[in-house]
């Protein structure tokens, strides 16, 4: 376990399971920000594993696809390669501290590193992908917190027009694109209460800014902000016990869409690593 604190927050990183930040707490208040499934936490995640049904929570990543796919005659797994493996580590060398965490994809030649520290009081992880081949390779590059969320939370998205995707009931929300939050009569940024049984999935192929921010009862909330020029595409399933009784929110922010790799890359949807070159870029999670 990697720990990593400031005045207001305290992280916590698990090096051996997928280098996934698994805790992120306001120190103000004692609110816990990232959701945890404890029915699979001690489960072992392995290359190729179903992520729907190991994933554990917290802040991990995807790579070089979302949904399992065979990409010139390579089977790519369900979020690919990096989530669910061991990540080596070392202390960062930034004038605050923190952790610099590395793996490399078996199938897809790339090195994959995060860098996680604190800067002007939040939490930051920056990204770096390293083609270690002479080829130019496409790749769908993808950042998935899990957050716990609480009856009266409030959930605030970029402005634009989302897609409705899996939902249950099946007709809870009848409009297929509608502008955030509002689905007909629905507000969308408002969490139901504990007894509620649904789930929904908005999307959105691509954000003009790069912000969610989750607003709590308590007064405070978490911004999480990251380039929309490179992550294009936001998806956001809202789970309020109607998926295997979970209660969370689950955010992607891909560099394309679909999220399937071929088809991203039939469309020109995809992003690319030149032959030996780096891709680099960073996400901030701050509290105010």
């Amino acid at each position: 376990m990697l720990c990593l604190e400031n005045d207001s927050i305290k992280a916590k990183i698990l090096p051996g399971d997928g280098g996934r930040l698994v805790s992120l707490i306001d120190k103000t208040n004692g609110r816990e920000y990232i959701w945890t499934n404890h029915r699979t936490e001690k489960l072992t995640r392995t290359h190729g594993a179903n992520y729907d049904n190991l994933s554990a929570g917290g802040i991990e990543e995807a790579f070089p696809t979302g949904y399992p796919d065979v990409f010139e005659g390579d089977e790519l797994p369900f979020f690919g390669e990096i989530w669910p493996i061991a990540w080596e580590y070392s202390p960062s060398k930034k004038p605050g501290g923190g952790w610099l965490l590395w793996t490399y994809c078996s199938i897809y030649p790339v090195k994959v590193s995060k860098e996680w520290y604190f800067d002007e009081g939040a939490l930051v992880c920056e990204y770096r992908l390293t083609n270690l081949s002479g080829k130019r390779l496409p790749y769908l590059f993808g950042v998935h917190p899990s957050l716990g969320i609480c009856p009266g939370d409030t959930l605030e998205l970029p402005q634009g027009m989302y897609r409705a995707g899996a939902m249950y009931p099946s007709h809870l929300i009848p409009e297929k694109e509608f502008a955030w939050p509002l689905a007909g009569a629905r507000d969308l940024g408002v969490a139901p209460g504990a007894d509620s049984c649904e789930f929904v999935q908005v999307y959105t192929p691509k954000t003009e800014k790069g912000q969610i921010v989750l607003h709590t009862d308590e007064n405070r909330s978490l911004h999480i902000d990251y380039d929309a020029a490179y992550f294009k595409s936001l998806s956001v399933w809202m789970i309020y016990g109607g998926w295997r009784g979970h209660r969370c929110l689950m955010c992607e922010f891909f560099t394309g869409w679909p999220l399937k790799l071929s088809e991203a890359h039939a469309r020109g949807e995809c992003a690319y690593l030149e032959p030996r070159g780096n891709a680099e870029t960073a996400v901030k999670y701050g509290l105010k």
